[in-house]
C-alpha cells in the first residue's frame, strides 16, 4: 500500500514541489524513523525499536489485521516526516482501527503531511472493512487536534474520532 501525493508551495516567489509518500515500514527505513518513535516514547532504545518493526513488518506480510502496524511518511528525498502506528482494537462490540502514535515531524509542511497519513489510515480502514479510527489525543499537539476537527473527528475522551 503505498499513498503519494504533491503539492506546490510558494517560497520566496519561487514554487516549490513536495511530494509524500505514506507506506508501511521497511526494513531500511526501520532506523530512519527511530527519532520519531523515540518522540513518542522517549524511554525506547534502538533494539527494542527494531524487534518491533520486525514483528509488524511479519505481520503485515501475512496479513494479520490484528497486530501493530507501522506507517511512515516520507518525503521526495526519502526523509522519514511521519510516524503512525496503529492496530485494530474491539471496542465494545466494534472493531476500531486505533492509533497510538501519530507523530508528524515536517517543518515544512505538517498539515500537509497529516492530512496524506489520515488519508492512508481512512484507506486501511476501507481496506480492513472497520468503519471507525481512533486517534490518541496524547500524542497530537493543538494545531494537530484542529486539523483533525476541520477533518471530521470529533474528540471523545482521550481520543479524537472518526466515522467513515
Amino acid at each position: 500500500m503505498r499513498f503519494t501525493t504533491t503539492s506546490d508551495r510558494s517560497c520566496g516567489g519561487t514554487m516549490m514541489r513536495s511530494a509524500y509518500s505514506v507506506e508501511p515500514i521497511t526494513c531500511h527505513r526501520v532506523d530512519k524513523a527511530f527519532a520519531l518513535a523515540k518522540l513518542a516514547r522517549p524511554s525506547l532504545t534502538v533494539e527494542v525499536w527494531r524487534r518491533f518493526c520486525r514483528s509488524a513488518i511479519v505481520a503485515a506480510s501475512q496479513n494479520d489485521g490484528r497486530s501493530a502496524s507501522v506507517l511512515v511518511a516520507v518525503n521526495s528525498s526519502e526523509y522519514v516526516q511521519a510516524l503512525c502506528v496503529h492496530r485494530t482494537e474491539d471496542v465494545e462490540g466494534t472493531q476500531v482501527l486505533s492509533v497510538r502514535c501519530f507523530i508528524v515531524a515536517s517543518t515544512l509542511d505538517p498539515s500537509g503531511v497529516q492530512r496524506e497519513l489520515v488519508r492512508a489510515l481512512i484507506d486501511t480502514c476501507r481496506k480492513q472493512n472497520r468503519r471507525e479510527m481512533r486517534i490518541e489525543r496524547g500524542c497530537l499537539d493543538a494545531g494537530a487536534v484542529a486539523q483533525l476537527e476541520a477533518s471530521g473527528f470529533r474528540p471523545a475522551g482521550e481520543w479524537m474520532c472518526f466515522t467513515l
